[in-house]
């Protein structure tokens, strides 16, 4: 009769083999992808509110330089200035 063959088990490794197996170089891309994202986070938070005015004409408007106000308050600059699909009234 044929012996028996006992199959060998299976090990993992200890949670100190799997730490030595990570390189330290993989903290400067984390700690990058984490600092770019909070930053990302903060521009988006900072942003404010956009609105869009409607007006007859546009002249005058530079967009990304003329400053809107009111009561001498700035409240921001015109960013784009778009014109409608029928050419009558622009909205920045």
């Amino acid at each position: 009769m044929p012996r028996a063959q006992t199959m060998p088990e299976a090990s993992l490794p200890s949670a100190s083999r799997v730490l030595h197996r990570i390189s330290l170089v993989w903290l400067v891309p984390i700690i990058a992808i984490i600092a770019t994202s909070w930053l990302g986070y903060r521009a988006l938070a900072e942003r404010g509110t956009m609105i869009e005015i409607a007006l007859l004409s546009a002249e005058g408007l530079e967009a990304g330089k003329t400053e809107m106000k009111h009561r001498d308050i700035e409240l921001g600059t015109v960013e784009a200035i778009t014109p409608s699909p029928d050419l009558s009234p622009v909205t920045y």
